[in-house]
């Protein structure tokens, strides 16, 4: 077994100290005998051909050395069997102006083999021109990244700073195969306020990370310093190792992982003495809320002699992660928050946003201490009032060291978890009545044909609406969409208005972001479906001249950005329902009324799923939800609200809807 295999198989770190030292000694030869690229040429405004050229010529070693000023230019390809070295303190550049397509790159790294980009002395620094292509001038996107690693093999990156791009710094991926990037260092790099990630790791099998920052990412979603996740079920998480690394100031996660649907190959990954400085969440673990047993990838992650400070949500975020996903490690990390930093913020959040998915489990915590005010709050598990399933696998020890000097240690054993993910002893069954045109019994129209304004609500994740036409003839609606995230709309969608039977009537296009009338013509009287895939955006529908009401999507719930109005439904005497709000882990306030004003239920800056049974006997009549923005900790983004037991209707107007027969 040569000293290479050793390092890839065991890690070992006098190996990795010797293949270092032969790669030093190696680059030292080449950078001797190597081709500067100014004796190509110099040109300020544009060395696109001259830096091409350079990297075409067949030399083993290419110098970019200082010509005066910085090196500007449209997107580069790098051959196999190349050594790019930067001179210390030069700059490759964007061309301002370039770069119009999505999937253009400063460094484009596909297929290649045996690659090295290297800065010399304090390093180099290569950036692009982030603000530009998040402008009207470019389409967005999430991608024009710094260097683009795609299918790579043996490729290592090294004291240089990867700046200012369009999507990432490095970005480590298989396209268009699926042969994932193996053998790929990056060390002692700065991946500086970039658009989307500072390194975004998609498929790769064999990748050390050492000595690296990624900071001050903010721009697309998920805006993380290192996001590790999948495009699809059989790309590669493997033998991936992150080590005194740095990630601050990110508006996402310092380190994320997230695993979408499908069947996925086992997960390996540890960060060994790595750091999170004010990141939006300090480790984020995800899965897609449909993932189904069998269809998952196992395998553990380790996260060791870590340290994470000051962020602004929650420390450790681990969603929609059933025991058998993948085993999570927390071992000798140490948790800082500031003194009443963030409200009601937990430092654990134990999240399960699917309503119908397994409660979290499979995380140990071992010896772990989280400094904090005091001992209320520290950690959040999603409550599910509809699951009997136990938990086994949260466990550990968590030391909490509080302000005033003294700490608490719990031992998370069987009685701990007892106590925290009871059992549910009458669970709810999540099993929504479907909206039948056929059994409303009485139509509310205060205003006929007049348009009346709607609660304006921002509805997310799609759209499912029914509206009722009292004639033949145009049926009229105000509606606009609204960013949420920052993607581009989705200009190219629209509304498809069916009959009860499933007929389209009618294709309306999708809103801009003002609001603008959508008109469709009801050949007969009755009730017509609306509907529209809104991903990842929002709609408002701010008026409407018919009674319209909507139903939630599959998984969620009706889906309610940033709420801060009214919410109704209609509660019919002699029905037994259960009302559900909440759900997503993101606080907002809400108040139940009944039919008679009186307040039936409240959730304040609610976290999780709350639900309140209403009886057969309660009035019936129009009940209302009055939806507001928390008062402390976690700002409202999305809550979900539903129904069961009756039809999963809700009104945005009290003017304008209906009532259901049991």
């Amino acid at each position: 077994m040569n000293i290479k295999q050793r390092w890839k198989t065991a890690g070992d770190k006098a190996f990795e100290r010797l293949f270092a030292f032969v790669l030093m000694v190696v680059s030292g030869a080449c950078f001797a005998n190597g081709v500067t690229v100014s004796s190509f040429g110099v040109d300020p405004v544009d060395s696109t051909k001259i830096l091409q050229k350079a990297l075409d010529s067949g030399a083993s070693c290419i110098i970019v050395d200082k010509a005066g000023s910085p090196w500007v230019t449209g997107p580069l390809f790098v051959r196999s069997n190349t050594e790019l070295v930067f001179e210390e303190g030069v700059e490759l550049v964007a061309k301002k102006g370039e770069f119009k397509d999505l999937y253009d790159a400063l460094l484009t790294l596909h297929g290649v083999t045996n690659v090295t980009l290297r800065g010399l002395g304090k390093g180099a620094k290569l950036w692009m021109h982030i603000k530009d292509y998040q402008g009207s001038e470019y389409r967005h996107g999430e991608w024009r990244h710094v260097v683009n690693l795609l299918s790579v093999r043996d490729v290592t990156i090294k004291n240089l700073t990867l700046a200012d791009s369009g999507g990432d710094g490095v970005y480590v991926g298989a396209k268009p195969s699926n042969i994932p990037c193996r053998n790929v260092v990056i060390s002692d790099c700065i991946c500086d306020n970039n658009n989307r990630q500072g390194i975004s790791v998609i498929s790769a099998d064999g990748l050390l990370i050492e000595r690296t920052v990624m900071k001050n990412t903010r721009g697309t979603a998920p805006r993380s310093g290192i996001d590790f996740e999948p495009n699809s079920p059989n790309q590669v998480l493997s033998r991936i190792v992150m080590r005194d690394c740095l990630t601050e100031n990110n508006v996402g996660g310092g380190y994320e992982i997230y695993v979408g649907q499908g069947r996925h190959n086992p997960v390996d990954i540890t960060l060994e003495n790595c750091r999170s400085i004010g990141d939006g969440v300090g480790f984020k673990l995800g899965f897609s809320e449909v993932m189904k047993p069998g269809t998952v990838p196992g395998g553990m992650v380790r996260v060791r002699n870590c340290s994470f400070s000051n962020s602004r949500g929650s420390t450790f975020y681990i969603f929609n992660k059933p025991a058998g996903f993948i085993d999570v490690l927390f071992e000798n990390c140490m948790v800082v928050r500031r003194a009443g930093q963030h409200g009601n913020v937990p430092d654990v959040k134990l999240h399960t946003a699917g309503r119908t998915a397994k409660p979290t489990d499979g995380v140990e915590f071992r010896n772990v201490t989280i400094r904090r005010k005091n001992a209320e709050g520290w950690l959040l598990v999603s409550k599910q009032p509809w699951s009997s399933v136990g938990i086994e696998n949260v466990k550990g020890t968590v030391k909490l060291a509080f302000d005033d000097g003294t700490s608490k240690t719990i031992q998370l054993d069987d009685e701990w978890r007892h106590s925290v993910f009871p059992k549910a002893t009458e669970p709810y069954v999540i099993d929504n009545v479907s909206f039948d045109p056929a059994k409303v019994c009485r139509i509310v129209d205060e205003r006929p044909g007049e348009m009346v304004a709607l609660s304006p609500l921002t509805l997310r994740f799609g759209l499912d609406a029914w509206v009722y036409a009292a004639k033949p003839g145009p049926v009229n609606f105000n509606v606009r969409m609204r960013r949420v995230v920052n993607k581009q709309l989705k200009k190219d969608g629209s509304f498809t208005v069916s009959n009860v039977r499933g007929k389209k009537i009618a294709t309306l296009p999708v809103a801009s972001v003002k609001a603008e009338t959508r008109t469709f013509t009801a050949p007969t009287a009755g009730f017509y479906r609306i509907q529209c895939d809104v991903l990842p955006q929002g709609l408002i529908f701010e008026s409407c001249d018919a009674p319209i009401g909507f139903t939630p999507i599959p998984r969620f719930g009706l889906d309610i950005f940033r709420g801060n109005s009214d919410l109704f439904f209609a509660h019919s005497a002699g029905v037994d329902e259960t009302f559900f709000c909440g759900g997503t882990g993101e606080a907002a306030t809400m108040k139940l009324f009944d039919s008679n004003g009186k307040k039936y239920s409240e959730w304040r800056n609610q976290l999780d799923w709350g639900f309140v049974r209403i009886p057969p006997s309660a009035p019936e009549g129009l009940w209302r939800v009055r939806i507001s923005m928390p008062d402390k900790g976690y700002r409202a983004e999305d809550t979900c609200y539903d129904r069961t037991g009756a039809p999963s209707v809700f009104f945005m107007s009290k003017e304008k809807c209906w009532f259901s027969a049991k």
